[in-house]
């Protein structure tokens, strides 16, 4: 989900509704990206994110197969001969809060290392993170559906198509009016050589309890305790 962020960091309007009006959402957001290379060979890249909006906290995780978690924990079990400091936000589960100034305050969560790592806004960089609560509340900015037009095909209840095109690329959404997301995202280069999907699928149930009520026993750290 993080790099959808720096995709669609599009220039728009302020946000259409107060994030205090937003539902709360759980869901497990889906990515494709496919490219296509001059010689034929297509790669293709999956993966899953588990994504949560409650009132002014978004979490988003990884969704790691046990197997691979259960190895890198057995690896980080064996380092402790000879420890070492280190951190990987992108297997960490992303923790935002939207303070009552307005403010944002970055949390990455390491499950490995039962740590919460803080980042300050002046190493936001090191991870790529984009400081717009209304981007990361909404995953796409509602005010860019101004832009697109609107698409008279079949949608579920309280969602609609949207499209947007350019001589280069080709952008589909479904909006959920509802949930205040995205449904379904598909962004394709009109060349045929790169294709990006994302797929979301809110959960039928909220998850409790919530994860970042979970952490009392997590140690808690600065991104400049990994710096050299």
């Amino acid at each position: 989900m993080r790099h959808i962020f720096i995709l669609l960091g599009l220039l728009s309007a302020p946000m259409l509704s107060s994030a205090s009006e937003l539902p709360p959402v759980d869901a497990i957001i889906h990515y494709t990206t496919t490219e296509t290379t001059e010689e034929g060979v297509v790669k293709t890249l999956r993966y899953q994110d588990r994504w949560i909006r409650d009132g002014q906290t978004i979490w988003s995780e990884r969704l790691i197969p046990a197997g691979i978690r259960t190895e890198a924990e057995h690896n980080e079990h064996n380092e402790m001969q000879a420890p070492h400091d280190h951190f990987n936000y992108q297997t960490s589960a992303q923790w935002l809060t939207h303070n009552a100034d307005g403010s944002l305050t970055l949390n990455y969560v390491d499950p490995v290392h039962k740590a919460i790592v803080y980042y300050p806004p002046g190493e936001y960089g090191q991870a790529n993170f984009v400081p717009d609560w209304t981007l990361h509340a909404h995953i796409f900015k509602p005010a860019a559906l101004q832009k697109m037009t609107r698409l008279d095909k079949p949608a579920p209840a309280g969602a609609t198509w949207y499209k947007q095109e350019n001589k280069e690329t080709e952008l589909t959404l479904l909006w959920s009016d509802t949930l205040q997301i995205p449904l379904s995202l598909e962004k394709k280069a009109k060349n045929g050589f790169h294709h990006y999907q994302m797929q979301i699928e809110p959960a039928k149930q909220a998850a409790t309890p919530r994860p970042w009520l979970t952490l009392a026993k997590y140690e808690k750290k600065e991104v400049s305790d990994f710096l050299d």
